[in-house]
């Protein structure tokens, strides 16, 4: 069975579910390491170029953070789409 991906890492199962975002296991495919995908429901035209901004802002400072209690933010693509069944199957 071929798992979704999206970037370098592999998507497991769902973690955790809010009203808008969701938070799923992955593996890097290069490293094997284990990892928590967080997807939050995608930033569109209703958003205003000062709301892209700030979650910018949340997220580049997330990723300075390291302590023990705080979970790694390695990356994020704000432009990514998650992958469906569909979009991942070869063609």
């Amino acid at each position: 069975k071929t798992m979704r991906s999206v970037g370098r890492w592999y998507i497991g199962e769902t973690l955790g579910k809010t009203s808008y975002s969701w938070v799923k296991k992955g593996f890097d495919k290069k490293t094997g390491k284990c990892v928590a995908l967080k997807f939050i429901a995608k930033a569109d035209e209703s958003w205003t170029e000062k709301e892209r901004e700030q979650l910018v802002m949340r997220l580049e400072s997330w990723k300075q953070i390291h302590h023990p209690n705080v979970m790694k933010l390695y990356a994020y693509n704000l432009d990514a789409h998650y992958p469906t069944k569909s979009s991942n199957m070869p063609a």
